[in-house]
């Protein structure tokens, strides 16, 4: 049922697209490293320990983490219930959390919080995660660092109050591989449009 979605060229074509955010060789195998893609955007919100099931593959615990994701984050970022006869790594789904987490990622560095060059290094983001939470004295609320709803409200408010000009002094920050990723490197812009249920919009704004 799952690697019927991945047959439908569209698709295929999008997921080869996302992935090559982690430099990752889809051709291998797509649904594998798809599904490791969604197991570390739902770990960065305390929903799936994936350095403890870093194996790529659906089971019934990323399953329950997504619609766990959906209750909690879906409704309240995205405006809309997970579609009822999608399926686990349906075109929806993977469009609206990998855009939360890129959102997260761009505003992170807006805020001058996120140096990593990739989203999704996991050490890289929960250190500039960590450092965000510090600076707005939210570290003292939560025991684990995490994308709770607490913290994202608050990248959404700081960022929004962030001008354009600032976009230059974090172009110095990374380096070409995100500058490559993101097309013109315009992370102001990536903060506020990259959000989307839809996966071609995903893919589009992602390369420029």
């Amino acid at each position: 049922e799952i690697t019927s979605d991945f047959q439908q060229p569209s698709l295929q074509n999008d997921n080869s697209s996302i992935s090559s955010i982690e430099n990752i060789p889809v051709n291998h195998c797509p649904v594998v490293e798809l599904t490791t893609l969604v197991q570390i955007s739902l770990s960065y919100f305390a929903l799936f320990e994936y350095k403890k099931e870093r194996d790529g593959l659906l089971c019934n615990g990323t399953k329950q983490s997504l619609e766990k994701w959906w209750e909690i984050y879906g409704k309240r970022y995205h405006g809309i219930d997970k579609p009822k006869n999608e399926t686990i790594l349906g075109p929806t789904t993977v469009a609206s959390l990998l855009s939360l987490v890129l959102t997260c990622y761009f505003k992170l560095m807006v805020e001058d919080c996120m140096s990593a060059k990739d989203p999704f290094d996991e050490e890289e983001f929960y250190s500039g995660l960590y450092a965000f939470q510090k600076k707005y004295g939210l570290s003292k609320n939560n025991k684990q660092t995490s994308l709770d709803e607490l913290t994202i409200d608050k990248l959404f408010e700081v960022s929004s109050k962030t001008s354009n000009k600032d976009i230059f002094k974090f172009k110095k920050v990374v380096k070409s591989t995100v500058q490559d990723m993101t097309g013109k490197g315009n992370f102001m812009h990536l903060s506020n449009e990259i959000l989307t249920t839809d996966l071609d919009t995903l893919v589009k704004n992602i390369h420029g």
